[in-house]
Parts: C-alpha cells; structure tokens; sequence
C-alpha cells in the first residue's frame, strides 16, 4: 500500500511551506500504524507461519523434500517486506523533511514529529526481527535433516535416534 501512495511524496513535500506541519505528522503517525498493520501484523507473521510449515511439511514428508512453491512464496515474501520496508522509510524521511521546512525549531509539531519518528523506529525494529527469524527459520529448515530446528537444541530428530 505504500509503495503505490509514495509516488505523490514529491509533490507534497514540495509544496512543505504552503502546508501546516501538523498535516505531515498525522500522515506519519498513520503511516506508522499501517507499518503495524500490514507490515507487522499481515507480512511478517505470514512469513513465520510459512517458514514453520515449511519445515514440518519436510519433517512428515517420507523422502525429506523441500516445499518448492512455499519456499518460493518466503522469497518472494522477504523480498517484497524489504521493498516495503524501505518505500515506507523513504516517506517517513520525506515527511520529516518537509515538517523541517513547514515549523519552527520549538513548535508542538516538532514534538509530535519525534515521537511519531520514534514510534515508527520501534515498529521498523520489530518488522526487521520477525523478517530475519523467518528466515533463520526457513534457513534451519533446509540445513536440518528434518527440518526442525530448536535454537536451544539445533536440529531436532523427532525419532530420537
């Protein structure tokens, strides 16, 4: 969803001064909450589940074999977070920017501007956890001779052998 509104990014911010700043934060603050929505809650959630599936799918199937498609999806989904990710930081720098422009140093939407920077920081740092654990995880998933994986442990032999 970012990536398709990004594009009038440029126009807006370039036209900062005849806009008030508080316009810019508030379209940070929901950009921030869309970050936790689709980013969060949709895209890296699905890509742990997929990465769990995938190594139970390996796990039960008789002759150890990978998944091809749900491990082409996971690819295709880490691939497509990370596109995410930065179109979403570039609009978040794009509206930093043009609050700079639009305020002065003390004004109140400079505060709420770091808040909603530090808000969107903390979901960022999050999204990049769940992504990179998904990936350790699909990464286990192939390397474990049955595709299960304890961080703990290291690869599990559900026979116990």
């Amino acid at each position: 969803m970012t990536s398709v509104t990004f594009q009038y990014m440029t126009f807006i911010t370039w036209n900062a001064e005849l806009l008030p700043g508080s316009w810019f934060v508030d379209i940070m603050f929901r950009t921030s909450i869309k970050s936790t929505v689709f980013g969060v809650l949709e895209s890296s959630y699905q890509l742990n589940l997929q990465s769990a599936g995938l190594a139970l799918a390996k796990a039960i199937d008789p002759a150890k074999r990978l998944d091809v498609q749900t491990l082409a999806s996971i690819i295709i989904g880490v691939a497509m977070s990370m596109v995410n990710l930065a179109s979403t930081s570039s609009k978040m720098r794009a509206l930093w920017k043009a609050v700079l422009r639009s305020t002065t140093f003390f004004s109140v939407e400079r505060r709420r501007t770091r808040r909603a920077l530090l808000l969107f920081v903390g979901i960022a740092c999050l999204y990049t956890i769940l992504i990179s654990r998904a990936i350790f995880q699909t990464y286990m998933a192939i390397g474990c001779p049955y595709g299960l994986h304890n961080i703990g442990v290291g690869c599990v032999d559900p026979h116990g052998e």
